[in-house]
């Protein structure tokens, strides 16, 4: 039996240790020997580890946790912090419930996705945010508090999606960009954010231009389909060709944009923001020979009224099987056109002309004229094979 030697009914001086609690009845406190304002109370069933202390001029009861789950070491461990804290003029139970206020993170993550992502950027960045975060993040780390993810737990997102480097490394982009918004917010201290540090994965290149003879034999088959398909999808195919343009800005070109007379295109909402796009005199004659729909703003128009063209991709697997370049993608007719471009013009000629923010950027394709080089060497090598080696320096 516990001894009762405290003021309070019930109540008990002893040091707290892991036999207490299985001798304790209902009703009795034990208040710790050693370390003051500790204890442990037992009520209907369960023994629960409390401090006792004075805040504001009141005095509060902080649970601590239940014997159990909590051994009474831990619970002494804790009881220390929280009588320092107390000690040092800070209110610990501010700091509790302000623990339990914090969200996890697949919550966090839609409020990041609401209030930041879909006022300062583009709407097909937060659509694709929201497919990668509920696709990629939440089954790893949705249901974690933002203040508890850690560097294992970056680790352990990357690592899931090891054989597909780039989700991996978009995947982390993601996270730390949700959990420094989750720093500025309060949720997380200063300086914590989890991904830093974490070696991103290398990454293949995904550039694949066309070669002259894939382009000539493209363009050709183009010409096959006018008149079998939707002459818009064709359109679609040829604009893309002839500006370089990304599939985005060509299949939400709106008629307001267009100006045939100055052969300009001025695109209000491209990537890197407003830019204007030169056309050729051919860009010119396809854009101005498509049938408009009235009511429908956009020189693609889709099946539903009012839309734009959406979906050229089918088509475009198609295309890509019949003509053997299987692993060509859409994106990679710019890079087709950056390449030639690079041919011959200045850099940042080709920078304007694909709307690049930055020189670096375009300075990647001037070594794409693969042939031009090779070119050069097998002339070389007739120069050589000829024997007339006298060569001047």
């Amino acid at each position: 039996m516990v001894a009762r030697t405290g003021r309070e009914m019930g109540s008990s001086v002893e040091r707290i240790g892991p036999q207490t609690a299985k001798a304790m009845r209902p009703g009795d406190i034990i208040w710790d020997a050693d370390l003051k304002r500790f204890g442990a109370r037992r009520q209907a069933g369960a023994v629960t580890y409390v401090v006792k202390l004075r805040i504001d001029g009141r005095q509060r009861w902080i649970t601590l946790g239940k014997d159990g789950p909590m051994t009474a070491h831990e619970a002494r461990q804790k009881a220390r912090h929280v009588l320092a804290l107390a000690d040092s003029g800070a209110d610990p139970t501010h700091e509790r419930e302000t623990s339990r206020n914090r969200p996890i993170f697949s919550d966090f993550a839609e409020t990041w996705l609401r209030t930041h992502v879909a006022i300062k950027r583009k709407p097909k960045t937060l659509i694709e945010y929201r497919r990668m975060i509920a696709a990629n993040l939440n089954p790893v780390v949705g249901k974690l508090r933002v203040d508890r993810i850690d560097r294992a737990d970056a680790v352990e997102l990357h690592a899931t999606y090891a054989g597909s480097p780039y989700v991996a490394n978009r995947s982390l982009a993601v996270l730390s960009s949700i959990m420094s918004h989750a720093e500025r917010l309060g949720y997380r201290p200063p300086n914590s954010n989890p991904v830093r540090g974490v070696e991103r994965f290398r990454e293949r290149k995904r550039k694949r231009p066309l070669s002259r003879a894939e382009l000539s034999a493209l363009w050709e088959h183009l010409k096959t389909l006018d008149g079998q398909i939707s002459p818009y999808v064709v359109a679609a195919f040829r604009l893309l060709l002839l500006t370089g343009m990304r599939r985005e800005e060509v299949l939400g070109l709106e008629w307001e944009s267009v100006d045939l007379v100055g052969g300009v295109l001025h695109l209000k909402d491209a990537k890197t923001g407003p830019r204007d796009v030169v056309l050729s005199s051919a860009a010119v004659k396809l854009i101005s020979e498509l049938p408009r729909i009235e009511g429908n703003p956009y020189v693609l128009p889709g099946a539903k009224e009012a839309q734009h063209l959406a979906n050229i991709t089918d088509r475009w697997q198609d295309i890509r099987k019949t003509l053997g370049f299987p692993d060509v993608r859409i994106h990679d007719l710019r890079h087709t056109v950056a390449s030639e471009l690079a041919r011959s013009a200045p850099l940042t000629v080709v920078r304007d002309a694909l709307g690049h923010a930055e020189i670096t950027t375009t300075s990647g394709y001037s070594h794409a004229a693969a042939d031009d080089v090779r070119a050069a060497v097998n002339a070389f090598a007739t120069v050589l094979s000829s024997g007339n080696t006298q060569l001047s320096t």
